[in-house]
């Protein structure tokens, strides 16, 4: 059983050599960083959530304030760009014009345009995917 299950782990790339980016942030930084990409998961769960209520109001809220272009300033988007490689800066920036996106057409919208509504929350996310698979902390 365990040689089918490495086999499996193997095959599906589990295994697979690690190319990401490395990035050095300051040490209180990079904690710092952390702690914001713990909380914008924690918002895409209160978002994903919301969407599940059809409370788009809320949804749209919870991202223009906490992931949206509003809240660059608010998670120090500035101080960290500094340590970013430019593709990092690029899909930082795509996370939160993305989440704004999202949030204008949430806020418009009601249960017909659902659809409409989890295509603009998947390019939010998809940002959060290409970031955290390009890069690494050292």
């Amino acid at each position: 059983m365990k040689k089918i299950l490495l086999s499996v782990a193997i095959a599906s790339g589990l295994y697979a050599q690690d190319t990401r980016v490395e990035v050095e942030y300051p040490k209180e930084l990079k904690q710092e960083t952390l702690h914001h990409m713990r909380e914008h998961l924690e918002i895409v769960q209160k978002i994903t959530e919301a969407l599940s209520k059809y409370d788009f109001d809320n949804a749209a809220k919870l991202a223009e304030e906490n992931l949206g272009m509003s809240s660059m300033k608010k998670h120090g988007a500035k101080k960290a760009a500094k340590y970013m490689p430019k593709g990092m800066k690029m899909a930082g920036f795509m996370l939160h014009k993305s989440a704004s996106e999202f949030a204008t057409i949430a806020s418009v919208s009601d249960k017909e345009d659902m659809g409409d509504v989890l295509k603009a929350f998947s390019k939010v996310t998809a940002s959060c995917v290409a970031c955290h698979a390009g890069y690494k902390f050292k």
